[in-house]
C-alpha cells in the first residue's frame, strides 16, 4: 500500500468527517435493485457480439446457484457502491458551494464604474445666474455655449426668485435637470443654471459638462416631468 500524502490526515475539505458522520444507508430497496438489474440486461442484450466477447457483463447469472443468495448479495454491494457514490457527490457540491460563498466579492463588474454621485455632491458642483438672455431656437446653442462659459453673474435677484419660485433651490434644480438629462447627471462636472426667458417665456437653461463634453438643454419655470423642453437636451 502507498504511503498518503502528508495532508491526508488533515482533509482539508472536510470530507471525511461529513461521510463519517452521515447514517449507514442500509440495502438498497429491492424495487430499485430490480431496476438496476432490468436496465444493465437490457444493455448487454443490445451489445454486438464482438463487443459482448471484448467486455465482461455485470448482469448476474441467469441461473445462479440455488440457496446462495450471490445475486442479492451483489445486487446489495452494488447498492452501498451507488449509496456511497452519492453521498460523496452531495459532499463535492456542498464543499465547492461553501468555498464559492465564502470567497470574496467585488462590489462592482470589472471595467464597470459608480453609476452616479450623491445629490449634495451635485449641487455643489452647481451654478446658478441670471443672464437676462432671451433664448431663441435660431440661436440657443450659441446663447448656451456662451452661457456656460462665461463667468456667473452672483445669484439671481429678488424679482427673479420670485417668478421662479421654489425652483431657484438647489435641489429643485438638480431633480428638474435629472429630469430633461437623465444620465447626463450621473456624474458630470460643471452644471450652469440661466435663470432666463425662452421666446420671451420664463424659462430654465441647464448646460451639463461630461469629460470636456457639454450638453445644453431648455424648460419651462415649471419643469415639469411630462412637459416638452423648449429646447430639448443637445451638445453646444
Amino acid at each position: 500500500m502507498t504511503t498518503p500524502p502528508d495532508d491526508f490526515e488533515n482533509d482539508p475539505t472536510g470530507m471525511r468527517d461529513l461521510l463519517r458522520s452521515l447514517p449507514d444507508p442500509g440495502p438498497m430497496p429491492q424495487d430499485v435493485a430490480d431496476r438496476i438489474t432490468a436496465a444493465l440486461a437490457e444493455e448487454q442484450q443490445g451489445r454486438s457480439d464482438a463487443d459482448r466477447g471484448n467486455v465482461t457483463p455485470l448482469t448476474r447469472t441467469a441461473h445462479p446457484a440455488k440457496g446462495t443468495g450471490g445475486g442479492r448479495r451483489w445486487m446489495q454491494a452494488v447498492g452501498g457502491l451507488v449509496a456511497a457514490a452519492a453521498v460523496a457527490a452531495v459532499a463535492v457540491v456542498g464543499v465547492n458551494s461553501l468555498r464559492h460563498d465564502n470567497a470574496p466579492t467585488s462590489a462592482l463588474p470589472p471595467g464597470s464604474t459608480q453609476s452616479s454621485v450623491s445629490g449634495d455632491q451635485l449641487v455643489g458642483r452647481m451654478q446658478v445666474q441670471s443672464t437676462g438672455t432671451d433664448y431663441t431656437p435660431a440661436s440657443f446653442n450659441t446663447q448656451a455655449a456662451s452661457m456656460a462659459t462665461g463667468s456667473a453673474s452672483g445669484q439671481p435677484d429678488a424679482g427673479i426668485l420670485t417668478e421662479f419660485g421654489s425652483l431657484t433651490k438647489p435641489s429643485a434644480l438638480l431633480a428638474c435637470a435629472r429630469s430633461i438629462g437623465g444620465s447626463l447627471l450621473n456624474d458630470p462636472s460643471s452644471i450652469k443654471v440661466d435663470l432666463a426667458t425662452f421666446q420671451g417665456k420664463p424659462a430654465v437653461v441647464i448646460v451639463v459638462t461630461n469629460e470636456g463634453k457639454k450638453t445644453a438643454f431648455a424648460v419651462s419655470s415649471t419643469c415639469s416631468k411630462g412637459d416638452r423642453p423648449y429646447a430639448a437636451p443637445r451638445t453646444i
